[in-house]
């Protein structure tokens, strides 16, 4: 807590993305000089150093040698990221005495801020988000955004970029039709990983899916078959650099990896050559498709939409014999016909049903749901809550539980937890319906899929192809 420091979520990254386009907003970007170096130290904080020989002091009367004592703040101190977001910050605040400037930090999401700006009796919004000392903008109004910028390096200095490009992500904003789109990938970070492990690739060719099984890793999250020569060699051939360059674009752009890097993490401390291999083979596809990314566009869903999903039986048994019933589920939830969130996981718990394995998504889910609703109030964005969020599962009987206050002997144990959906349904927040499994992009987040299945499914996780109407409230289903 001493040394903690806010930084934002890929997630609100790709909310901007979002609202740019379907708000048909200016971009802007700079990066702060040096910006550790413009906070204070507190007293207690203040690091005593050793000056170099021929700058040395000593005292007149003891002759001791004498030490300075550094004030400002420095890189490479465990301090300095948090001195310096309290520099930063404390600045942001002291933009409200800006006349005209109303400066807005988000609650339920701390490097957001909303800074409103008078232009000539009319209030114009501006949004920024802070990593560390790179800011990234959207407004209404690119005049404002230069403002903001002047702001910032008249106090710190800063250095102009282009707002195309954040941290290893492009973001090509264009029009066809009278329809506005920002495709986002990460083409230049795909083929850095691809120049140093692409060579390890036994026979370089485009493939129809990502990975083709999960055998080099049991249900219970624990490499198979291997011995401390295997782990050793794979070690050395870079498999834990492999896996964190793939693991940045599959947080970022390209959730079709989503499920086989969370898989292949789970091997860092023991790679087997199964586990390499699977890796080589996600970086093949990804290599392959690395100028998919994903696409948000102006005329999709104003609403957010969610899909959900989870695994059932998904039981593997170890070397030692052992078996493990938590089944992988996966979300994503769409703004402007693009994934802003996903995810694949594990199950904290087992399910003793399909069902049950589904209720439990759809608590996860809707966590994430919730959290993006808060943060647009927040925002002042409620126009895009108007309406509950429609939360999509092709289990009816999990959407049913949560609809209802129905107990059976297939719920009436489940984890009190979960439970908290009904709360959210009640309340308006959400809206469970149904869709089938071969509609559902967030199967692809819970398991390997056929090739049909992953060409059906694929362009809809990434945003390419137009999400399909959602199916029909559960009142109006026949039981």
């Amino acid at each position: 807590a001493v040394v903690f420091t806010p930084t934002p979520n890929v997630v609100e990254t790709r909310l901007f993305n979002a609202l740019a386009v379907g708000e048909n907003m200016s971009r802007f970007a700079f990066d702060v000089n040096v910006a550790f170096l413009n906070a204070e130290s507190t007293e207690e904080e203040r690091i005593p150093v050793r000056m170099p020989e021929g700058c040395r002091k000593y005292c007149p009367k003891t002759g001791q040698e004498l030490y300075g004592l550094l004030k400002k703040n420095l890189y490479g101190s465990p301090l300095a990221p948090k001195n310096w977001a309290k520099c930063r910050d404390q600045f942001m605040r002291e933009l409200n005495q800006r006349d005209g400037w109303t400066v807005k930090q988000m609650n339920y999401a701390p490097c957001m801020w909303s800074i409103d700006i008078d232009n000539g009796g009319t209030t114009e919004r501006t949004y920024v988000l802070i990593h560390t000392d790179d800011i990234d903008g959207i407004t209404r109004n690119p005049a404002h955004g230069v403002a903001i910028k002047d702001a910032f390096d008249k106090r710190f200095g800063v250095k102009v970029v282009d707002p195309r490009f954040m941290l290893g992500n492009e973001r090509k904003l264009y029009e066809i039709d009278g329809v506005r789109y920002c495709h986002v990938t990460q083409v230049g970070k795909i083929e850095e990983v691809w120049e140093e492990f692409g060579k390890h690739c036994e026979q370089v060719r485009k493939l129809d899916r990502p990975c083709v099984n999960f055998d080099f890793v049991s249900a219970a999250g624990q490499p198979l078959g291997v011995n401390e020569a295997e782990r050793d060699d794979v070690i050395q051939r870079g498999y834990r650099g492999l896996i964190g360059g793939l693991l940045w674009p599959a947080r970022n752009s390209t959730p079709g990896i989503q499920t086989a890097v969370s898989r292949l993490c789970r091997c860092m401390q023991q790679p087997s050559y199964k586990a390499w291999t699977a890796a080589l083979q996600v970086l093949q596809w990804l290599y392959h498709n690395r100028e998919e990314g994903i696409t948000f566009r102006s005329d999709g869903n104003q609403q957010l939409r969610c899909y959900y999903d989870s695994g059932h039986y998904q039981r593997e048994v170890d070397d030692e014999g052992r078996q493990d019933y938590k089944n992988t589920y996966g979300f994503v939830i769409y703004w402007y016909n693009g994934p802003i969130s996903w995810a694949s996981k594990r199950h904290d718990h087992v399910g003793l049903s399909a069902p049950e394995d589904e209720y439990m998504a759809l608590g996860h889910a809707g966590r994430e749901v919730v959290w993006l609703r808060n943060l647009l109030a927040e925002m002042g964005l409620e126009q895009y809550l108007q309406e509950p969020t429609i939360i999509e599962g092709d289990n009816l009987q999990a959407n049913r539980w949560a609809s209802s206050d129905l107990i059976t002997t297939g719920n009436k144990f489940i984890e009190r937890d979960y439970f908290k959906v009904k709360e959210w349904i009640e309340a308006g927040y959400l809206e469970p319906r149904h869709v089938p499994g071969k509609e559902n992009p967030a199967d692809l987040l819970t398991k390997i899929v056929d090739v049909p299945t992953q060409q059906h499914l694929g362009p809809w996780l990434s945003g390419k192809k137009m999400l399909n109407e959602p199916g029909p409230a559960l009142k109006d289903m026949r039981p």
